[in-house]
């Protein structure tokens, strides 16, 4: 095509209308996205074996990535004094075992507690239920579950429970023998994972930006930067708070003598994991323990929850958390509630660091669109008598 040719194909209204329109752009690019999702949605069976394999070795992966962002910030410590990196990860190593072994001596206690209480439950909640009883008026308990059924009704959380969520994440797991198989694995492959991530983890992010093209490189590093940030900042803070929870609870909950404090102590611990819902679970028990045990035992379990919410939100968690992963608590909500029905009590726990994941790469990806597209220009955006002027 002849260069006069090109000029007037350019000029022609068809060019302008479909090919240098901003607007019929954008619209191309969400076919592309909606064929290319119906595409990979057809063709999904194909990938089941990939699926498959993802399963077996994403359990020890997830271990040794969490207790890779719990140490690796001893293991630099290490470095910066001299020693090593690969004796820095062996010795890293070697104290995790000892926490563990330690941790070990504890669970046969641990272990006989929570039999004991899942053994009395229908005791502890029968007398929690006539100790209420004698305080609220006749068929409260009728009217109060009528109120429950129409919020969930309304709000379509129906399918919301924890019953509902045990269910899906033992049913997306697999049966026991594979569950038991891939525990084992996972015991012994995670150590070696852990120990090669301590040693050449701070390479894997030069390493994998030296396949990608020259332009793109130094943003690619960038953007695995704050991903791995992003992912370190959440783990290790929200592990290093739920410890911290736990044994505030189990020392305050001994002191005052609740029954079974040990176990609902390491559990509040546990669920304080999960954002603004764990600390509300963790304290269920404690207060229908405490409300059979009687009033005094109520007002000593609102004064271990109110201390301990008090040096949580005032001295750990800003020591610890730092600048939180800017995300609305409406937000946080609504993704507990859908990581919980999709995929059970793992979707609840990890669907918040994916969520910041796929935020930051959504807000380079925006920001990439922004300089290419144009549609946000400021002047595109101003009066017309202040682009006059």
């Amino acid at each position: 095509m002849s260069q006069e040719s090109k000029n007037k194909l350019k000029n022609s209204w068809f060019y302008h209308l479909m090919v240098d329109n901003k607007y019929i752009n954008i619209l191309y690019i969400l076919i592309i996205v909606t064929v290319l999702i119906f595409l990979f949605a057809v063709i999904s069976p194909i990938f089941k074996p990939v699926w498959t394999f993802i399963q077996i070795v994403s359990l020890p992966i997830i271990l040794a990535a969490v207790f890779y962002y719990l140490t690796i910030p001893l293991v630099n410590w290490l470095c910066n004094k001299g020693i090593r990196r690969l004796y820095g990860a062996w010795i890293v190593l070697l104290f995790i075992a000892l926490i563990l072994f330690l941790l070990s001596l504890l669970i046969p206690d641990l272990i006989d507690q929570g039999q004991s209480f899942i053994r009395d439950w229908q005791t502890i909640w029968q007398a929690y239920r006539e100790e209420v009883n004698q305080f609220l008026p006749t068929g409260w308990q009728s009217e109060v579950q009528s109120f429950v059924n129409d919020f969930m009704h309304n709000y379509q959380l129906e399918n919301f429970n924890w019953q509902s969520i045990l269910n899906r994440t033992v049913n997306s797991i697999g049966s026991f023998v594979g569950v038991l198989s891939r525990i084992i694995i996972a015991i012994f492959t995670a150590p070696i994972i852990l120990f090669y991530m301590l040693k050449e983890g701070d390479k894997l992010p030069a390493k994998i930006a030296s396949f990608l093209p020259i332009k793109v490189r130094q943003k690619s590093l960038t953007l695995l930067t704050e991903m791995n940030e992003q992912i370190s900042q959440y783990i290790r803070g929200q592990i290093l708070v739920a410890i911290s929870v736990a044994i505030m609870f189990v020392i305050g909950y001994n002191i005052i003598g609740l029954q079974y404090g040990a176990v609902i102590g390491v559990a509040a611990g546990f669920l304080n994991i999960i954002p603004y819902l764990g600390s509300f679970l963790g304290m269920i028990p404690a207060i229908i323990i405490a409300i059979v045990s009687g009033p005094s035992m109520i007002l000593k379990v609102a004064i271990v929850f109110a201390i301990e919410q008090t040096i949580e939100s005032r001295v750990i968690s800003p020591q610890i958390l730092g600048s939180n992963l800017e995300i609305h608590p409406i937000t946080i909500m609504l993704l507990l509630i859908a990581g919980g029905n999709m995929f059970g009590v793992l979707g609840v726990i990890v669907i918040i660091p994916v969520y910041a994941v796929l935020k930051v790469i959504f807000i380079h990806l925006f920001e990439w669109y922004q300089r290419v597209s144009g549609l946000y220009d400021e002047a595109d955006i101003l009066p017309e008598s202040n682009k006059d002027n």
